[in-house]
């Protein structure tokens, strides 16, 4: 499975971030995706996005699949 897009807008520190991810299908190797920022301008938010986001997607797709601890997120967002 491929991230290919992810936008977020006006969560505490990110005005607007969109980024289109781009893979190479014949290739078995992923490039790394590596963020970079000073202190406080959300790295550690937008992982947490992300990781939320597969575990709905997973809770969407695969309901029966038992979970460590149910409704747990890395990080809850409004």
């Amino acid at each position: 499975m491929y991230i290919k897009n992810l936008q977020i807008q006006n969560y505490r520190p990110i005005d607007n971030i969109s980024l289109n991810l781009e893979f190479d299908n014949n290739s078995s190797v992923i490039p790394p995706l590596i963020f970079l920022g000073k202190n406080g301008v959300g790295k550690t938010l937008l992982l947490s996005f992300i990781v939320d986001g597969l575990i709905e997607l997973k809770r969407s797709k695969y309901g029966k699949l038992q979970e460590v601890e149910k409704n747990q997120f890395f990080k809850i967002g409004k």
